[in-house]
């Protein structure tokens, strides 16, 4: 079975953001194991801290979302995130992944 993904393959560390997220995992757990979710979850909250910090020392929500929707794009560890509008100019990225026999997953190289 074929599915996408809209962030990178989570073991692939040779992706600097992939790399972050591993090294944060490890130093929170070292026997926690990479996986789509929690690396959505760690760019959802780089993209936050990211946000807070623009946001200045009394954000609000609706600050926060304005700054998201105005700025639109973040770098975070190297991957551009895009927001409202810029979203429509920088499509997302989408990573097609096999999920084998056994339940692990394979990164499609090439179609």
């Amino acid at each position: 079975m074929i599915v996408s993904q809209v962030v990178p393959f989570p073991w692939d560390a040779s992706v600097k953001v992939v790399a972050d997220y591993q090294a944060a995992e490890k130093a929170l757990d070292p026997d926690l194991k990479p996986d789509f979710v929690s690396l959505e979850g760690y760019l959802s909250g780089r993209l936050v801290a990211a946000v807070l910090e623009l946001a200045g020392p009394d954000p609000t929500r609706a600050e926060m979302l304005r700054l998201i929707n105005d700025i639109g794009r973040f770098d975070i560890s190297g991957d551009i995130m895009t927001f409202g509008p810029k979203a429509q100019d920088a499509p997302a990225k989408v990573f097609l992944t096999v999920i084998q026999p056994d339940g692990t997953f394979k990164a499609v190289e090439k179609l």
